[in-house]
């Protein structure tokens, strides 16, 4: 019989805030934002971008489950969720 593993839900601003105190810890420290909605910056840089510390965009179109798996900032049994109930 197979094991179902539940998954903890993670909302998107915490795992923002993991992400961002991981890049921040580097000598040369980074940024990850995200893009108001309905803009035309969300059609040229994406939903979630990087800068670095002088507000360059250094990375965009940031698939924000796979950076955070990347960088180890969430855990194989955590997903992102919108909400948590």
């Amino acid at each position: 019989m197979k094991k179902t593993v539940k998954k903890t839900p993670v909302t998107e601003s915490a795992i923002m805030k993991r992400i961002n105190r991981k890049l921040n810890s580097a000598d040369w420290p980074k940024y990850l934002k995200k893009t108001r909605e309905g803009t035309t910056e969300r059609d040229n840089i994406g939903k979630y971008y990087v800068l670095d510390n002088r507000n360059t965009v250094v990375d965009f179109h940031v698939n924000l489950e796979s950076f955070a798996r990347d960088l180890k900032v969430l855990a194989d049994d955590e997903e992102i969720a919108d909400e948590c109930p």
